[in-house]
């Protein structure tokens, strides 16, 4: 549970930030703004650190022994 709220605030986070930079530029285009945030965000930039609290996951339920 704690791994998705985790995703969940970084990518409200994230997409309200890219709004705020691109605002001024894309006033009229903020749909396809919201659709590049999204698959920005979960294709390029988030991925890494998901996998990595995935692995450290991973490893304490091996090293617990936790079903």
């Amino acid at each position: 549970m704690l791994q998705g709220y985790i995703k969940i605030q970084l990518g409200v986070l994230y997409i309200v930030e890219l709004f705020a930079n691109e605002d001024a530029q894309q006033a009229s285009d903020g749909l396809s703004t919201a659709g590049y945030a999204i698959f920005n965000l979960q294709h390029q930039q988030l991925s890494q650190v998901f996998m990595f609290f995935n692995d450290w996951q991973l490893a304490m339920v091996v090293l617990l022994g936790v079903p």
